[in-house]
């Protein structure tokens, strides 16, 4: 239940309305995408305090709703700027988008659109990267 689930597990309500917002973007349901990115925003308004990571991502999704279809790569390269910069200016950040990537790889998932490369071959990637395994 709906209602239920915000009450009790309010980290994982607010992810779920988070991956729902890719997996809209994903099959290219741009209207149902806008309710969801609605939805998502009264819930983050209203009971549960973003993350910073969050709150980009959800600046990422208001930004590509109202941008033209040609110009999605240069939306998502600016926000990959973003999410480094904010990852790096904040080390408490790093560490919890650490924890929050494995639900939600916002970096990998961009990088896959520029890239135009499987999503699964981008993480796989950076799982190897020495820079990762060393912060597990």
């Amino acid at each position: 239940n709906d209602v239920e689930s915000y009450k009790v597990y309010p980290e994982l309500y607010a992810r779920t309305l988070l991956i729902q917002l890719f997996l809209n973007f994903e099959t290219n349901d741009l209207d149902v995408m806008e309710f969801n990115l609605k939805k998502t925003e009264r819930y983050f308004g209203k009971r549960y305090k973003a993350t910073e990571y969050e709150k980009l991502i959800l600046l990422f999704f208001n930004e590509l709703i109202v941008s033209d279809r040609k110009a999605v790569i240069p939306v998502m390269k600016k926000y990959r700027q973003k999410l480094e910069h904010l990852l790096a200016a904040n080390v408490e950040l790093s560490k919890i988008y650490l924890v929050e990537k494995l639900l939600i790889d916002f970096g990998c998932w961009i990088d896959s659109k520029i890239y135009k490369t499987p999503l699964q071959k981008i993480v796989r990637e950076n799982c190897m990267h020495p820079k990762f395994a060393s912060k597990l």
